[in-house]
């Protein structure tokens, strides 16, 4: 009697088993065609950078340093997405303050956006969020920073932006700004989820044969 018991226990673990490990199957295969319909809906990732010339001063004050701009910039200079956009294209800047000094300078506050214009009836802006470095002196600046580039009908994307001016007394006649986007393979988060996906099916496999 203990070992009729016995099997009839293991009879009905396995067809459990089964069941289990085919819902596992259809979980995986289900989140795998829905990220492969999500990924074939984004946009295009921006790619290139930009170029723009002005003027403009700066203040400090308690440790803050403030950018000041003397609007409208121009573009002087594209490549990639930004390709086409006319040279002498006005932009509009915002001004923005920092802390410290060097590699220690931090954003008071994320400038959104820190330049931005239209042309072709599409929008063209760059949020900057973060410093790499910037430093300020009487007779120069030079500021370097990581955000998110946008243009209408594109993916938003990551990227930098570069600031550098001449002058004398805080005063900058000669400003050069750029931003340079950094595009994502299309088909990198894929790839990762594909991976991942592979290695659990792969391990409930050997899970399975082993129970069974």
């Amino acid at each position: 009697m203990q070992f009729l018991r016995e099997i009839s226990v293991e009879n009905a673990i396995i067809p459990t088993m089964k069941l289990h490990l085919k819902k596992l199957f259809a979980i995986a295969s289900v989140g795998l065609v829905t990220l492969a319909f999500c990924h074939q809906t984004q946009g295009v990732p921006i790619s290139g950078s930009i170029a723009f010339l002005g003027s403009g001063s700066a203040s400090q004050s308690g440790g803050t340093s403030t950018i000041n701009f003397n609007n409208p910039f121009s573009t002087i200079g594209e490549t990639g997405s930004y390709s086409g956009v006319p040279i002498f294209t006005p932009v509009t800047f915002q001004n923005f303050s920092f802390t410290g000094s060097g590699l220690s300078a931090v954003l008071t506050a994320s400038v959104l956006p820190v330049w931005t214009f239209t042309f072709g009836g599409n929008t063209y802006s760059f949020d900057l969020t973060s410093l790499i470095s910037g430093t300020v002196t009487a007779g120069g600046l030079d500021l370097q920073g990581t955000g998110t580039a946008h243009i209408t009908g594109f993916d938003n994307t990551a990227g930098t932006f570069a600031l550098q001016g001449t002058g004398n007394n805080f005063s900058f006649a000669f400003i050069t700004a750029s931003t340079s986007a950094v595009a994502v393979p299309e088909n990198g988060s894929a790839v990762v989820f594909l991976g991942i996906s592979l290695v659990v099916l792969a391990a409930l496999s050997r899970k399975f044969r082993i129970a069974a």
